[in-house]
């Protein structure tokens, strides 16, 4: 099963690299051409990808959890940031080199406030790191000191409501922008993405594994 996943992962950072560094990039150069359109339609709905992944990691952190119920928030949370922060600080770093950062948007970046409602942008490839940061510290932190039943059903409701408000203010879609002044999209959508992963987590672990 792992391995599945593993490959499932493989497949969709394909599809994320093509449409970041490909698609984005050389859309005004060559839009127009019959080869590019039909690579273009192929990887309309590239944007779910993101959704597949927020909720294999939602698996996977209930699966860990449940692995290890002692394990600390202490702990957990320095593990996310050893895992998340080199990674985000080598993007910003080099976007940095290549004009693409203010000064602002580098401490904001680093500090995991990119997308969460501090920071206003919320644009790029790494918007969503910094809501999982904060959001896999949250969920972790309701399977921590809730009760099985009340933390999942605690986690199935804001789930819920973080979709309906995503997908009624992008019209349909998926979004990242601020709301209300404060609220971030992008943070509802990556809550949404791991509380889906949650509960599946949990019905495979109730029913599969009885």
């Amino acid at each position: 099963m792992i391995r599945s996943i593993e490959s499932l992962k493989f497949i969709f950072s394909v599809i994320i690299v093509y449409f970041h560094l490909f698609y984005t990039k050389l859309k005004p150069y060559i839009g127009q051409t019959e080869t590019f359109q039909s690579l273009a339609k192929a990887t309309l709905q590239s944007s779910r990808i993101v959704e597949c992944f927020l909720i294999i990691a939602g698996y996977f952190l209930y699966s860990g959890f449940k692995k290890n119920t002692q394990k600390t928030f202490t702990s957990f949370a320095s593990q996310r940031f050893i895992r998340l922060w080199p990674v985000l600080a080598f993007y910003v770093v080099c976007g940095s080199i290549l004009g693409e950062y203010n000064i602002d948007h580098f401490i904001l970046d680093l500090c995991f406030l990119r997308c969460t409602g501090i920071s206003l942008e919320y644009r790029g490839a790494i918007w969503y790191i910094s809501p999982f940061f904060w959001c896999s510290l949250l969920i972790f932190s309701i399977l921590k000191y809730f009760t099985k039943e009340k933390a999942l059903l605690f986690i199935a409701i804001v789930t819920y409501f973080c979709y309906v408000v995503n997908i009624q203010y992008a019209k349909g879609s998926m979004g990242r922008e601020l709301i209300w002044g404060w609220l971030s999209l992008g943070s509802f959508r990556v809550f949404g993405g791991l509380g889906v992963g949650v509960i599946l987590g949990a019905i495979y672990e109730s029913w599969f594994r009885k």
